[in-house]
């Protein structure tokens, strides 16, 4: 059963799911909150704990006055880090969550002991298009997500009441505020890569139409310790399409890192 609670910093509410016992792994989401991720997390906490927290501006989170872009999130995120107090953690992200855990570790990885990144975000292979997610309604988005259309109809969280109208608007707001310019990159991190010095896996979907799967050579040409496992058949949110398949590929890998 997951547990959730709130951490307090600078005065902004951080709102933190755990669930599962184990060494830590920290999961951080990006256009995956517009869907359910239950059964992906669900295997991983068979055998580690699993800290979800909500980033700043999304979720139950508040929305800090300070983030202003992808820089302070991750800046945030390394004192996020030390917070926990729970030593080195396996460090997991999807899409713009992807990003978000590359510019984090580029940074520093005192608090880090592996790092997985599915589908993500932040670095391309020049010269090859990515998908828009901005410029497309909710439902092509979602489309757009996945392999299997009727998988995105599946796992997509409905958006009736008030309130997850209010939640829908304000992570939509949170991941603009992250990705929208530059879009879906930084430059800067490209450059910096190679400041990634813990055992990499980047895990991606075959079929992935928004971040195709070309562009894992950026990673793979500038980070040292970097692997890639694709799941076949997917598309960008494999974690949700196939979560077992997905779930396997993390845990194989954090059990060759121990």
């Amino acid at each position: 059963m997951a547990l959730s609670r709130d951490i307090t910093y600078r005065g902004d509410r951080i709102h933190v799911r755990a669930s599962g016992f184990g060494a830590p792994i920290v999961f951080l989401r990006g256009f995956d909150v517009a869907f359910r991720t239950d059964a992906f997390i669900e295997r991983l906490a068979a055998g580690y704990e699993v800290i979800v927290p909500d980033h700043p501006g999304f979720g139950h989170s508040d929305s800090p006055d300070w983030l202003k872009g992808m820089g302070d999130a991750a800046y945030f995120y390394l004192e996020f880090l030390a917070l926990l107090d729970v030593g080195p953690v396996h460090l997991v992200g999807a899409s713009l969550g992807g990003w978000l855990a590359a510019e984090i570790a580029v940074r520093d990885v005192a608090h880090i002991r592996s790092l997985t990144l599915i589908g993500p975000a932040g670095a391309r292979k020049r010269g090859l298009p990515i998908g828009d997610p901005f410029i497309r309604s909710p439902e092509q988005s979602a489309r757009a997500m996945f392999a299997d259309a009727s998988s995105a109809v599946r796992a997509r969280i409905p958006v009736e009441s008030d309130d997850e109208i209010d939640l829908h608007l304000k992570n939509n707001i949170g991941l603009a505020r992250l990705g929208w310019q530059p879009r879906l990159a930084n430059p800067e991190l490209q450059r910096w890569l190679h400041r990634i010095r813990v055992p990499t896996c980047l895990i991606w979907g075959s079929a992935d139409t928004v971040i195709p799967l070309d562009h894992s050579t950026a990673w793979l040409d500038a980070i040292a310790d970097a692997r890639l496992s694709v799941i076949e058949d997917a598309g960008h949110l494999p974690h949700v399409e196939a979560p077992d398949k997905a779930a396997a590929a993390v845990t194989t890998f954090i059990a060759g890192c121990a």
